[in-house]
């Protein structure tokens, strides 16, 4: 093909691309009472399925969803003492990654993948922060050691930060503490016990300019940490409908997500400067039992026919590229 067709190809192509909707994405919620994983659509909230089912694994009490580098979902199931192992796509039971009290494993409520591809857990009841082969699940030792930096029940606040820290949610002595994110050795407090109101921190998400948002359980708000490390007030207590934030997401149109525990609250939304913008899930849609506690979107799968027609073009390889640059599986 002549340079000047190729170049003419491609440019069309950029623009059907421009022009066409982004990926749909599927929007995860851990039902904590109902021992399922309910699937609903983004941007819709319309209730797809329950992507894992209650009573087909031994799923029980999930507080945190992650997927793994090797495109899997890995739940911790907080009452079996374990973290089970899914699909990426399908839901289907994959197994127990760690088994029940494996490593020292109690009441896993907190995961995250570190950047060398082990999982890091968060042991609530014996105050410590374990890892795991990410390949195997071979027991590693405490990452965090019990108690260290006064670390007394960590919750499902573990989060590396932009500097390459670990930030871990102590839950009940309502701080957040600060890690070595190579070491595990503790480094500060980032937020003191009950600063700004911080009573019984929950999860913790990073945004996009560096801020580190955390869920104030106790006290109905969100805290927030700038790159400088100072702490202020994201979402002030009874200024919106919040009650019991669980968990937060950011969501791909840069708006956030918040579970809430508390009646039929369901998931609320937020823009990136705290202001409320109505609820986005009820706390029983798609069968729920009131009580969601993990949010995690699920990228669709990368195809190669990317618009489904029969024949790959060029159009279809920047469809993929750009798919695959955002992280589809």
């Amino acid at each position: 093909m002549p340079r000047t067709r190729t170049l003419a190809v491609l440019a069309a192509a950029s623009i059907l691309l421009a022009a066409a909707p982004s990926l749909a994405q599927h929007l995860l919620v851990g039902d904590y009472a109902g021992g399922r994983i309910v699937r609903f659509a983004w941007p819709d909230g319309r209730a797809i399925d329950h992507f894992v089912a209650s009573g087909i694994s031994p799923l029980a009490n999930t507080r945190t969803m992650v997927l793994g580098p090797d495109g899997l979902l890995y739940v911790a199931s907080q009452i079996t003492d374990s973290v089970l192992r899914y699909d990426g796509q399908t839901g289907e039971y994959l197994g127990e990654f760690v088994p029940p009290g494996f490593g020292g494993l109690e009441g896993p409520i907190g995961m995250v993948f570190t950047p060398d591809g082990d999982l890091l857990v968060s042991s609530r009841a014996n105050d410590r922060i374990l890892r795991f082969d990410g390949d195997t699940g071979a027991a590693m030792g405490a990452f965090v050691a019990p108690g260290s930096g006064g670390l007394d029940l960590p919750h499902k606040g573990l989060a590396f930060a932009a500097d390459g820290s670990l930030l871990v949610s102590s839950f009940r002595n309502n701080s957040v503490l600060r890690y070595d994110g190579q070491t595990g050795a503790f480094l500060e407090v980032a937020i003191g016990s009950g600063q700004l109101g911080l009573d019984e921190p929950t999860d913790i998400a990073l945004l996009p300019d560096g801020r580190v948002l955390v869920c104030s359980y106790a006290s109905d708000s969100i805290l927030a940490i700038d790159p400088e490390g100072e702490v202020f007030v994201f979402v002030a207590q009874g200024a919106t409908p919040l009650d019991e934030p669980q968990d937060i997401e950011l969501a791909p149109d840069g708006t956030l997500l918040v579970a809430c525990s508390a009646g039929s609250l369901g998931v609320l939304r937020f823009d990136l400067d705290g202001n409320y913008l109505g609820q986005f899930l009820s706390g029983v849609a798609g069968g729920m039992d009131g009580n969601p506690a993990s949010l995690l979107f699920l990228p669709e799968p990368c195809t190669a026919d990317f618009d489904g027609d029969g024949e790959l073009t060029i159009f279809d390889f920047l469809a993929f590229q750009n798919a695959f640059d955002a992280g589809c599986p």
